[in-house]
């Protein structure tokens, strides 16, 4: 089974989002409504949560920090694979000293495996805690060409290979089980219009 699904029984996982769904992530993550918490999305980015990393940690103490003592595993912002991502994240432990976060995680978008992996590495060496891959695919951002389906088939195999291998990746999840793909490659899409896997969702499930 893929680490997406793995150990998990397809428990839902709450985020923080950002500033504007913090009323809804406090009226609705009580104890006992999930295991695990996600902190925020992509917060290096101004286009998605786009929060300073020493407020973001201000957030987190008042916000996060009192769910592990109701008995949720911690998950830490998912910054970007872009150049700010790992500065971003830096300054955030920096501010946030003291602060309970479990897990790091991860986005990864691209189109080489090795440079994924390499990233991988690198966060896990960086930052020396588990890691959940919360979103990867085989994109490139970036204005180039995209990938192929051979591209896209040759990377979900490489680095989930290496995920099911590496102790401390501990789950995965692939973009995108949806029928929007909301501006990536529809050739990574595991799920048809019919609510069937794809092809590749098919691979990624075995």
């Amino acid at each position: 089974m893929p680490g997406g699904l793995d150990g998990l029984d397809l428990e839902y996982v709450p985020m923080c989002w950002g500033v504007k769904q913090l009323d809804q992530f406090k009226s609705q993550v009580k104890p006992g409504f999930a295991k695990h918490a996600l902190g925020f999305n992509e917060p290096d980015l101004g286009d998605q949560s786009g929060i300073d990393p020493g407020y973001a940690a201000t957030l987190w103490k008042q916000v996060l920090d009192p769910l592990k003592d109701q008995g949720y595993t911690l998950i830490s912002p998912a910054v970007t694979s872009g150049s700010s991502g790992i500065p971003w994240l830096e300054s955030f432990f920096g501010a946030c000293k003291g602060c309970k976060v479990d897990i790091l995680a991860v986005h990864w978008y691209g189109t080489d495996p090795q440079a994924m992996i390499d990233y991988l590495n690198q966060m896990h060496t960086t930052f020396n805690k588990p890691i959940w891959v919360t979103e990867f695919a085989c994109q490139n951002f970036g204005g180039g060409a995209q990938c192929s389906a051979d591209q896209v088939t040759n990377f979900m195999n490489t680095v989930t290979k290496f995920m099911d291998n590496t102790s401390w990746v501990q789950q995965y999840f692939a973009f995108g089980v949806q029928h929007d793909m909301a501006g990536v490659n529809v050739l990574n899409q595991l799920m048809n219009s019919n609510g069937q896997p794809t092809p590749l969702g098919w691979d990624y499930l075995t």
